[in-house]
């Protein structure tokens, strides 16, 4: 699903919106670990979900697939203030 913010000028795919225990929830899925970077990163979806869909979504779960088939699911905390200084800092460095 793609979503964008025409806002702060960033754009993202998320791999699904659906529900976990009743909640909306925004789901992206991963074969490596599931970092405190993925909680950014479902962050900046969320946030251009909301503005892309007007609909705020504030349950983020990152899956990790792993090759025998099974799979760990993340909880991740929305995180406005800490997404928005590391795409400052990402602007930054690609800065000439």
């Amino acid at each position: 699903l793609h979503v964008w913010s025409n806002r702060h000028q960033y754009a993202g795919t998320l791999d699904g919106v659906g529900k976990s225990r009743g909640i909306k929830t925004i789901l992206d899925y991963k074969t490596g670990q599931l970092t405190k970077a993925v909680g950014i990163q479902l962050t900046g979806y969320a946030l251009a979900y909301a503005e892309s869909y007007h609909s705020v979504i504030t349950n983020l779960l990152g899956v990790r697939l792993v090759g025998d088939g099974t799979y760990r699911v993340q909880s991740y905390k929305l995180n406005p203030n800490v997404f928005y200084a590391a795409l400052s800092i990402a602007r930054w460095k690609r800065e000439p």
